[in-house]
């Protein structure tokens, strides 16, 4: 699979599955068996990173993870109008953390973090648990969280998402 893809992007810095929907003939059998398994690829990277809490990056009508594969960055993604398209293209590896490694997705390697959110995570369950337990309205708990993603979000702070901290 990373042979066809990087002999892919030798010709083109960027491809979608798409591409060739009409002129397939074109391709390589190699080459063909990558562009149909994009879709795949992509599907890998979403479970790998929502089991370790990375978030995608939102693209216009789509989203996209980078990834960095052999020290060169790539972004694969998606984009859906009238139909969905999958994408990889060439970027630059300048930011290492904001990039997934795809080791890392072969190895199914639990990100450092993945622990310490889960527990705090559970640590806000049971927080909530209790408040609705002692009887406070769910409409109360609802407006406070509410209040807290306003927060969040009129700071900015919601681009912030994809923290590689440990803590």
């Amino acid at each position: 699979m990373l042979n066809g893809l990087f002999n892919l992007l030798k010709i083109k810095k960027a491809f979608c599955d798409d591409n060739w929907d009409y002129s397939d003939e074109k391709l390589s059998d190699i080459d063909k068996k990558v562009v149909d398994k994009l879709a795949l690829f992509f599907e890998c990277i979403y479970r790998y990173a929502k089991n370790n809490y990375i978030y995608s990056t939102s693209r216009p009508l789509g989203e996209c993870y980078q990834i960095k594969i052999n020290n060169k960055g790539f972004e694969i993604g998606y984009i859906t109008g009238q139909g969905t398209s999958f994408y990889c293209k060439k970027i630059q590896l300048d930011d290492e953390k904001n990039f997934i490694d795809y080791m890392d997705i072969v190895n199914n390697k639990k990100q450092n973090n993945v622990e310490y959110i889960e527990n705090s995570l559970n640590n806000l369950l049971n927080i909530l648990i209790d408040l609705y337990d002692n009887c406070i309205p769910i409409e109360a708990i609802d407006k406070t969280y509410n209040l807290f993603v306003r927060h969040i979000n009129s700071n900015g702070q919601e681009a912030n998402k994809v923290k590689k901290k440990t803590p």
